[in-house]
């Protein structure tokens, strides 16, 4: 009996085939079952309901190709604004993204290049803008500790080919002599210090062989690769050889170290040994 009545009323024997509800009705309806008067309130679909609709939805195809309203993607924005994926939720997305083509290995033809850059050209939001400092520092303490993969160790020695600031290029005589001597942002005053006596082969091996052949540098840890690491005086004395100051960096981050602020580089590698437990008796220094 029940179904019969449900029969009879659906498809175009409904009174409402055709028609749509106006926005007022839409908001009335809206209004009245917000909040607390919504059947769902405070309750959640169990996982047997929840497959039930998943496996109702496989193979529907009602929005393929459908183009969202700017109006509508307005609002989608504003109901994300504020809001943070769950730890669930981002573990989730990484293994339904696994085997994806859209996911890590998928390379992006020309064409589809061309269209992501084109809305973009002349889009004053991106053009020139710079990251905040606290932008920056988010980014920096969601890297700091990870190692690249040798993949993307790999993508990023490509992507240098070519590149001017890459190995290879070379400098015209007059870059080279606005960047010698005083003018070089390496100048200390012309006094160079020689290294210790014990600042030998043996005792740079043994520095490597203690950071296993690896950067220290916490944001690289790249593997010598048929060229051995620089050893770093950590508080540039050359004269202090103790195994605490010492530890391996490769040629990019070393050079980073002496061309940069060299109080921040001298607390931020005091700390790091600290960490790693090797300079627990160390007295941090800027």
């Amino acid at each position: 009996m029940v179904n019969s009545i449900f029969r009879d009323r659906s498809g175009e024997n409904n009174n409402f085939w055709g028609r749509r509800h106006g926005p007022e009705a839409r908001a009335k309806m809206s209004i009245a079952k917000a909040g607390e008067k919504h059947p769902l309130w405070g309750k959640h679909h169990s996982a047997e309901t929840k497959a039930k609709m998943r496996m109702s939805q496989l193979g529907k195809t009602r929005n393929l190709g459908r183009i969202l309203s700017a109006e509508t993607k307005a609002k989608i924005s504003r109901a994300h604004v504020g809001m943070k994926p769950s730890a669930e939720t981002i573990e989730k997305m990484r293994r339904a993204s696994r085997g994806n083509k859209n996911a890590v290995g998928h390379k992006v033809s020309a064409e589809a290049r061309l269209k992501m850059s084109l809305p973009n050209l002349g889009n004053q939001r991106r053009l020139g803008s710079k990251h905040t400092a606290e932008a920056k520092e988010k980014v920096r303490q969601a890297n700091f500790g990870k190692k690249p993969c040798a993949l993307a160790i790999m993508r990023m020695r490509l992507a240098s080919l070519g590149n001017k600031h890459a190995l290879g290029y070379r400098l015209t005589p007059e870059q080279l002599m606005a960047r010698s001597g005083e003018h070089s942002r390496l100048w200390r005053g012309g006094i160079h210090v020689p290294y210790g006596l014990g600042f030998n082969r043996n005792m740079r091996g043994a520095i490597r062989k203690r950071d296993d052949y690896l950067c220290q540098n916490p944001q690289c840890y790249l593997p010598e690769n048929g060229r051995r690491h620089a050893i770093h005086h950590i508080d540039f004395s050359k004269g202090n050889n103790d195994p605490v100051n010492l530890l391996t960096l490769c040629a990019s981050c070393h050079t980073k170290t002496t061309a940069g602020n060299r109080a921040h580089w001298i607390e931020y590698y005091q700390a790091l040994q600290v960490v790693r437990g090797i300079g627990a008796t160390m007295e941090l220094r800027a």
